[in-house]
């Protein structure tokens, strides 16, 4: 009886441990407004704010002075896309387990820029064939 009692407590502890480990859910991207800020799971440093209509993303950075500013991330080959004008164009994705899983997308396109780092350290979209 006892061994059945130590059983029944440690399969319940086991079970109460498993549902208090964190789960990870990818930022979303909300379908209305322009502008909207989307913050990646690994680091404080990926956030962004994008404006959906013209695609444009700024990343949050650190000023001088330890406040706040947002500074345009450059999206290169940007001359080959199409937009709508005054509708939502663009979305950003972050999948969350690295900073190579954040895509810039046009959803009437298809066209698709992944978050890269240059040489310098500075992180810019490319186009991603």
């Amino acid at each position: 009886m006892k061994k059945i009692i130590v059983i029944i407590i440690v399969s319940l502890l086991f079970s109460i441990s498993i549902e208090a480990q964190e789960q990870y859910f990818p930022a979303k991207t909300s379908l209305e407004g322009r502008y909207e800020i989307v913050q990646s799971n690994i680091a404080r440093r990926y956030t962004f704010k994008i404006d959906k209509y013209r695609g444009i993303v700024y990343q949050l950075v650190q000023t001088e002075a330890d406040g706040f500013a947002w500074q345009e991330v450059p999206v290169l080959m940007r001359d080959f896309d199409e937009i709508k004008p005054d509708t939502v164009n663009y979305h950003i994705f972050m999948g969350g387990t690295a900073v190579k899983d954040c895509f810039l997308i046009n959803i009437h396109t298809g066209i698709t820029w992944v978050l890269v780092k240059s040489s310098d350290n500075s992180i810019m979209f490319e186009p991603f064939f």
